[in-house]
């Protein structure tokens, strides 16, 4: 799934979380027109991640997608195990799945603002760690069997 892209990504994997949509699928494209098989996550929007598996699929390419909601540290490393496990070659993390709900910084913060702001921090915060985290000895692994 050549495209002139300078980036060869090819026979590896790559997981996007939030692939579905927006940038995430942006960039599960582009690693996709890179050479590597991508997973794409997603959240709730089935339907969203199948027509993103199947653009990249109808450019050639070589994708699946995986639900997976990223609201704990174990949830993040279940979606990793079975992103990754049983992979031969798992070399990609991109961490993009995002969540923005608009909460006043002033006075008027209600306790439902507050929850909001806490969620968004959850999210792009504490699950991107325990993304990181997860993933970690699987891309070891496969840098290690790739030198």
């Amino acid at each position: 799934m050549s495209s002139g892209v300078a980036l060869d990504l090819s026979g590896s994997t790559c997981l996007v979380t939030g692939g579905s949509r927006g940038i995430g699928r942006a960039a599960a494209l582009l690693a996709a027109r890179a050479g590597a098989h991508v997973i794409v996550h997603y959240r709730a929007n089935a339907r969203a991640a199948d027509s993103a598996v199947a653009a990249i699929r109808a450019a050639g390419g070589s994708a699946n997608a995986l639900a997976g909601d990223l609201a704990s540290s174990e949830a993040c490393a279940a979606l990793v195990v079975r992103a990754f496990d049983g992979c031969a070659a798992p070399r990609h993390l991109v961490i993009n799945a995002g969540i923005w709900k608009p909460s006043p910084l002033a006075g008027d913060a209600t306790d439902e603002a507050i929850a909001n702001v806490r969620e968004q921090l959850e999210l792009h915060v504490t699950a991107s760690f325990a993304l990181m985290r997860a993933a970690r000895p699987f891309l070891a692994k496969a840098r290690r069997s790739c030198s």
